[in-house]
């Protein structure tokens, strides 16, 4: 299997280097893509802080189905998953704990009120038009639980004549996916669905030096996908965005087999925002929203179940003011609703968020941005949290330079506060302030960029996940490199390196952070409708628990993805992953993927 599976990657790397394949292709001068959730109307190149947009496109054509495997490439973050698909995933970026990333699906927040963070191992790229990741404190405009940053997973808005498509994989670990989809305009309505069911036995997330009959961990999961928009009264826009996920996964205990455990996860997040311009200066966007996810954890001697409710409304007001200046402001209402039914705890949290946010834009070469946000809240003392950006760009030389400081802060997960014998109601939300400071050169007719930012976060209060105490003081500090190249014959690469150093107030390494993080992707696509990608993700060794006594060591990683498009209806995929068969661990005592393989179609018609 290694080595047909090292074959195909040798024939992949021959075919993307071999130039009379291909066809060189014009540098395509696309319309911007706005960042919706900085709140006000910019597109990434003119967001002055530290901005990463994943489009449509580079989701298809990374081949990825889950998108906790995306954002294992991007710059700032380290991911770790708890086994095969479905299982625990989380996100630390910037040195944060998992609770510090602010994850939002189409505006509305989903972290967990229990853990305080997003579980990403079930949420898959179905109807996703983008994801957006903002890099640095952004309490100023997104309140708790946005200390680190935000990631915000767009859903497809359907345009033009309606589409539909039908796409049938199959691979290995006896793995199935269907999905159907749908998107287009009728009359003045546009819309988008998709439908998809996942079928997989898995392999066992415990790994194999601690024991040798170990189970598979299969994963189920259904995932329903839809946004209904509504243009009206000349510059109105009413939308009705929604998801609804249930997935099943068998889990293990911690170095010991459990082939009758498994965890359930249902979730619905419902939101309609509505925008209309008051004058021709003024637009007023009215958001309500509701975010739902119940786990069952089944047992053969008891089921658990936890429940997280958020309820949110949100109003924006955008204000421009000639040609240069822009001002945000606007208040947020939440409740948040956590309950653990076999550990009997049930607790509601209120909390109140005034922003206000000033941009100032001068000939699309000066960028300032300023605010500051005022939170209210029913469990701990209000916080302040404001943020500075700036950037400066020369044209001529195709330069580009960005400062930020910025403070923020995490509110204590209900778990950390509430849970019986561990929690502490006393818990201070951890305070954080954020600097950083980058620089982006253009050359070769913009065709290679070059960019890097250097980043320093100090946690004061920081909360310790496994004793909920706060233990003073931690920082983090970091270089985020990228490199972009178009090279002839529609071929391109991608590098991202991220070197970071995050201790506690004593010097010691915080668990789960990497020190050195990249990822390589070379691609290409032909005239014939084929593409092709070579994948390269790689780390450092980690701690994964605080003692140290838990190490996953380093490791390399190499995959590919190809894809035929055979005629305007169908396309065929094909995706390998670890092609080398390599054994290694993102958490201690837990195994990952061996070499696998993915194979596709997708049909579409109107």
């Amino acid at each position: 299997m290694r080595s047909i599976f090292s074959a195909l990657a040798f024939i992949l790397l021959l075919l993307t280097t071999t130039p009379t394949q291909a066809e060189e292709e014009p540098i395509e001068n696309l319309q911007p893509i706005e960042v919706s959730v900085s709140r006000f109307n910019t597109s990434e190149d003119n967001y002055p802080g530290s901005v990463e947009i994943i489009t449509a496109e580079e989701i298809k054509q990374s081949g990825h189905q889950q998108v906790v495997d995306i954002l294992r490439e991007q710059l700032g973050i380290d991911m770790t998953q708890n086994g095969p698909r479905g299982t625990n995933s989380t996100i630390i970026l910037r040195g944060s704990e998992t609770d510090g990333t602010l994850v939002l699906i189409d505006g509305v927040q989903v972290n967990s009120n229990t853990t305080g963070a997003f579980d990403f191992g079930s949420l898959n790229l179905d109807n996703v038009e983008r994801i957006e990741i903002l890099r640095g404190p952004q309490s100023t405009i997104w309140g708790a639980d946005a200390s680190a940053g935000v990631i915000n997973i767009v859903t497809k808005k359907g345009k033009g004549k309606p589409t539909h498509a039908v796409t049938f994989e199959l691979g290995s670990f006896d793995t199935f996916y269907e999905s159907l989809s749908s998107s287009g305009k009728l009359n003045d309505l546009d819309y988008s669905f998709s439908a998809s069911r996942t079928d997989s036995k898995g392999f066992s997330a415990l790994n194999e030096r601690f024991t040798t009959t170990r189970t598979d961990d299969g994963f189920q999961n259904t995932t329903l996908s839809s946004k209904l928009g509504m243009d009206f009264a000349g510059d109105g826009r009413v939308e009705l965005v929604g998801r609804y996920s249930d997935s099943a996964v068998q889990i293990d205990d911690f170095q010991a087999d459990s082939p009758v455990r498994e965890s359930n996860t249902e979730s619905l997040q419902v939101s309609m925002p509505i925008k209309k311009g008051i004058t021709d200066w003024w637009d007023l966007k009215f958001t309500p929203s509701m975010s739902y996810q119940v786990v069952k954890d089944e047992r053969t001697t008891k089921t658990d179940r936890i429940y997280s409710r958020n309820y949110t409304l949100d109003m924006q007001n955008n204000m421009h003011f000639g040609d240069f200046y822009n001002l945000v402001f606007g208040m947020e209402y939440e409740v948040l609703n956590g309950n653990n039914v076999l550990s009997n705890f049930k607790r509601d949290i209120y909390n109140q968020g005034y922003f206000l946010q000033a941009n100032y834009d001068y000939k699309n070469r000066v960028l300032l941005t300023g605010g500051f946000r005022k939170d209210i809240n029913s469990q701990f003392k209000d916080p302040l949290t404001y943020k500075f950006e700036a950037a400066y760009k020369i044209h001529e030389t195709g330069t580009r330079f960005h400062v930020a400081h910025a403070t923020g802060f995490r509110a204590p997960s209900f778990n950390q506060l509430f849970f019986p014998n561990f929690g502490n109601p006393n818990l201070k939300p951890e305070e954080s302030k954020s600097s950083e400071a980058g620089i982006r050169q253009n050359f070769m007719d913009d065709r290679l960029t070059l960019s890097t930012t250097y980043f320093y976060v100090e946690y004061k209060d920081f909360i310790d996940n496994t004793a909920a105490t706060n233990i003073s003081t931690a920082k983090d500090q970091g270089i985020e490199s990228q490199l972009k190249l178009k090279l002839p014959y529609n071929a391109a690469i991608l590098i991202n390196h991220t070197w970071q150093n995050a201790v506690n107030g004593n010097g010691a390494e915080l668990s789960r952070r990497a020190k050195h993080n990249f990822s390589v992707n070379l691609s290409q696509k032909y005239s014939n409708g084929f593409s092709g990608l070579i994948g390269i993700r790689g780390r450092n060794r980690i701690r994964t628990n605080s003692s140290g006594s838990e190490v996953a060591q380093g490791f390399v990683t190499l995959r590919t993805a190809l894809s035929l498009q055979y005629n305007k209806s169908l396309r065929f995929n094909l995706r390998a992953e670890n092609i080398l068969d390599k054994k290694y661990e993102e958490v201690f005592g837990f195994s990952t993927q061996g070499a696998s393989a993915f194979l596709g179609a997708t049909y579409s018609f109107n």
